[in-house]
């Protein structure tokens, strides 16, 4: 068990600084065993790189602003120029000293582990100290984690692992143990790293009755309260349960005289149990666990916890409000009634709110409807849009054929046109076969005028031709008057036969 291990040190604090001592990991012997994280600590590599040890910084992270309440553990990693940073989690303490114990007795097994000693800064860290003594008074586990880098005075920028890195059984070689980390509230990677010694004036505690958990409660102060019904909470809580190790007050019914207590640990968990007070003792009824908005059947408001045992004080205690300071009484309702001033000016400026949002509901109701009355619109657009399109396509699809069958019918009639002459009027010359074939050329190039003008051309010069064979004969007799010519008469069979051209006749 881990009370078994937990010991009071005798040492004498130096000023400002409470010593502490702290099981850092479990050593194995085989890489067969390792933690959740996969670490295989070797008892060789460890003795070899135990010293960076020493300066350490022990590390914690807090709930509040005041550094009262720690909760977490390393802090948030960020990797900055190659570095690992930590920048949320604050030096709460430092170690001095580093050794190799075996045969520890640790949550029921017997392990060897790396044990660093060293302090806790009381003086800046006050709270702390006192939860870690509770902890440590009541037997429950302080858990903590360990932090390593890489060995930069051996020239590494990287962890080494014997046989390299591996997801699980992976084996540090050359590193430095760079901090140490209080884990609370979230789960450990190893269950051994725990709180071995703290050494402050071990606080005198009432004690606790046995089974019905029944505490006096005449001879304590006022702030006092919480922290006892917190405790009584815890003792009784964990006599069957492990893993929690720490309550706060949730909320308080004072009209049922119940409460809700909520659990910091590996999930936050809420219970409900109810509380008396009998004879001057404060009894905690039986715990049930509830969901986080609990409420009695009843439906009776929740009360801040100062309310409620200002009210146990008031109807249950009244030998100890005799006592009280009545300017402590004074103060307290003036905070009260500043407090629910408060809420009532939260409570208008709430209703207002309410007021606003549900007028901008309406009007977002209605740019709702208008934009579904658009959206119709433009759908039917559309619509009408994708029709006229569809028309105008086929439209140009019917244009673009009846232009295509236009040119081709025109190119087809005058291509006949053009056959049709070459076949009926060229012939009519009576050219030769080499004349013909000059003017087949404008018959493929469909070209009507240039075979007219080829033709014309060639009747021409067949005309020339003609003239000039002509024969002319002259009578003379001394006068011009009895000149004549007489054209030489043309064979009329060649004319017939279509080889000379009919104009000639």
């Amino acid at each position: 068990m881990v009370n078994s291990i937990i010991e009071i040190s005798k040492k004498t604090s130096k000023a400002g600084r409470t010593p502490v001592k702290f099981i850092l990991h479990e050593i194995y012997d085989s890489d067969k065993k390792y933690n959740a994280n996969g670490i295989s600590w070797k008892r060789e590599f460890v003795e070899e790189n135990m010293e960076s040890v020493k300066s350490m910084p022990l590390v914690a992270q807090f709930l509040d602003d005041t550094n009262t309440i720690p909760f977490g553990a390393h802090g948030e990693l960020n990797v900055k120029d190659g570095n690992v940073t930590f920048e949320d989690s604050l030096v709460v303490g430092s170690f001095e000293n580093v050794y190799i114990q075996d045969d520890i007795e640790v949550n029921g097994k017997t392990i060897n582990a790396l044990i660093g000693s060293g302090y806790v800064f009381d003086q800046r860290f006050p709270e702390l100290v006192t939860y870690l003594q509770e902890q440590y008074d009541n037997g429950n586990p302080v858990e903590s984690s360990i932090e390593i880098c890489a060995d930069k005075s051996k020239g590494n920028t990287k962890i080494l692992y014997e046989d390299g890195w591996k997801e699980k059984g992976r084996i540090p070689k050359s590193y430095q143990y760079s901090g140490h980390a209080l884990v609370v509230g979230v789960e450990p990677s190893d269950k051994t790293a725990l709180l071995l010694e703290l050494n402050t004036k071990k606080k005198e505690v009432k004690d606790l009755s046995s089974l019905n958990q029944v505490i006096e409660t005449n001879k304590m102060n006022y702030n006092d309260v919480v922290a006892l019904i917190e405790n009584v909470f815890n003792t009784k809580f964990n006599e069957n349960k492990s893993n929690y190790y720490y309550f706060c007050i949730h909320k308080f019914y004072p009209e049922d005289s119940t409460f809700v207590m909520k659990t910091w640990s590996q999930i936050g968990e809420y219970y409900q149990s109810s509380y008396k007070i009998e004879d001057s003792k404060l009894v905690i009824g039986d715990i049930i666990k509830v969901t986080e908005n609990w409420e009695p059947v009843n439906g009776s408001k929740s009360v801040e916890v100062n309310s409620v045992l200002l009210n146990i004080y008031n109807k249950q205690n009244k030998e100890v409000k005799t006592k009280m300071d009545e300017k402590i009484v004074l103060e307290l309702n003036q905070k009260i009634e500043d407090k629910t001033n408060e809420i009532n000016t939260l409570n208008k400026d709430i209703e207002a709110k309410v007021t606003e949002i549900n007028s901008l509901n309406t009007k977002i109701s209605d740019l709702d409807a208008k934009v579904t009355e658009l959206s119709d619109t433009i759908v039917e657009v559309n619509k009408k849009l994708e029709t006229e399109k569809t028309e105008k396509e086929n439209l140009t699809v019917e244009v673009n054929t009846f232009r295509e069958e236009k040119a081709k019918n025109e190119a087809d009639a005058k291509k006949a046109e053009v056959n049709t002459y070459f076949e009926t009027e060229i012939p009519k010359n009576g050219f030769e076969e080499a004349e013909i074939n000059s003017l087949k050329e404008y018959v493929k190039k469909c070209d009507l005028d240039g075979l007219k003008n080829a033709e014309k051309e060639l009747v021409f010069k067949k005309f020339k031709d003609a003239k000039a064979n002509e024969s002319i004969e002259t009578n003379s007799t001394n006068s011009v008057s009895n000149m004549f010519i007489s054209t030489k008469k043309v064979d009329e069979n060649k004319v017939n036969a279509g080889k000379i051209p009919t104009f000639f006749n």
